[in-house]
């Protein structure tokens, strides 16, 4: 499990740069052409197919040889780990209102953050029945 964690902690953070390049492009280029609901729930989806991407080429190996349970526990850390470091940093840091970093999570006003929640917790299992 030790390989397991250290090689998680490296892939999420990977998937914080991804998330924010993506994020840094996305005000840049999409959100002037597509507006702010649409670049967010363009860009919420590209950087799930990205994480998704990463998870499958650069971790599939590692967790077709692991039990389900672990893989569970690899998906709920990274949840945890995202969440807490999008609420700490997101308001001690950059200063967001916690109004602000909860409207992400608002799916019935379009915003799409919480499938990409669901997606880092349930990733690293459907990579290894993929696999």
């Amino acid at each position: 499990m030790n390989g397991l964690f250290v090689k998680g902690l490296f892939m999420w953070l990977l998937f914080a740069i991804v998330a924010i390049t993506s994020g840094i492009l996305r005000e840049k280029f999409l959100t002037p052409a597509l507006g702010s609901l649409r670049a967010h729930q363009v860009g919420t989806i590209a950087v799930l197919g990205m994480v998704f991407l990463l998870i499958y080429f650069l971790l599939g190996p590692t967790l077709s040889e692991i039990p389900p349970g672990k893989a569970w526990i690899l998906g709920l850390t990274w949840l945890g780990m995202t969440i807490c470091f999008e609420f700490v940093f997101g308001h001690y840091v950059i200063g967001h209102s916690w109004e602000h970093l909860l409207a992400d999570y608002n799916i019935m006003e379009g915003r799409l953050w919480g499938l990409f929640l669901v997606g880092i917790a349930i990733f690293p299992r459907l990579v290894q029945i993929l696999k």
